[in-house]
């Protein structure tokens, strides 16, 4: 298609394709991208979507690998708020899981909105990054490996709230000062709840000690951008 721009470099040895629509610019749909979608998964042996609530391009390549017969892989990222009625009327997940896609989600929340609202059954990609590990004067001789078959009990058993987890952290620490650097990095917008996070730090702040505390550092850009200022 003329109006169709596809783009394709590498990155860390990876074939990246970015397809562009002249007529609707920087919206993920893609007008005419059937052949091309077809071409790229042709040569793919597993194909992952990530998906949202208003992704028309992720739902058409959701559709295009199981015609194709191909393995598919979708991940839930988005809650589906006062939408959820309508997405169960428009959104055929229950279909694409009878089709052999295996359904995963960001969070357990997600996961029990997307069973009970499609009658599926999916599964939670938990957070790989252990907080234990990278905490100072800790043995980790008995630190379960994300390979070991133990581990999401361990990570099931072990977890803790945002604020009792970060303060785990810097607690058991000897040194006379700790300060420990937080980077979070996200769209400056109401739905990513940057405010809230901030709010979170200094409610941490206020428990610790003087001489231990946290260093929040966000990086983006959004419509907040001035109130986080």
């Amino acid at each position: 298609r003329k109006n169709l721009e596809i783009q394709k470099e590498k990155i860390a040895k990876c074939d990246i394709y970015r397809l562009h629509n002249s007529y609707v610019k920087n919206f993920p749909l893609a007008l005419g991208s059937d052949e091309c979608l077809r071409k790229i998964f042709l040569k793919t042996d597993i194909v992952h979507v990530h998906f949202g609530i208003i992704t028309p391009f992720s739902y058409k390549a959701i559709e295009i690998a199981l015609s194709m017969k191909k393995p598919v892989l979708v991940t839930f990222h988005c809650m589906l708020g006062n939408v959820k009625n309508i997405c169960k009327l428009f959104l055929p997940i229950a279909k694409w899981e009878k089709q052999g896609a295996v359904l995963t989600c960001v969070s357990k929340k997600l996961q029990k909105q997307i069973n009970d609202t499609f009658g599926v059954h999916s599964y939670v990609l938990e957070n790989a990054i252990d907080t234990k590990f990278w905490a100072k004067n800790v043995d980790h001789k008995d630190e379960i490996s994300l390979d070991d078959n133990r581990f999401n009990n361990e990570y099931d058993k072990n977890s803790h709230s945002i604020n009792s987890l970060y303060k785990d952290v810097i607690a058991n620490s000897n040194d006379e000062k700790t300060i420990v650097k937080i980077c979070a990095s996200m769209r400056l917008n109401w739905r990513k709840r940057p405010l809230q996070l901030v709010k979170v730090f200094n409610a941490i702040n206020k428990n610790m000690p003087e001489n231990k505390m946290f260093i929040l550092r966000i990086f983006g850009d959004g419509n907040l951008k001035f109130l986080l200022k």
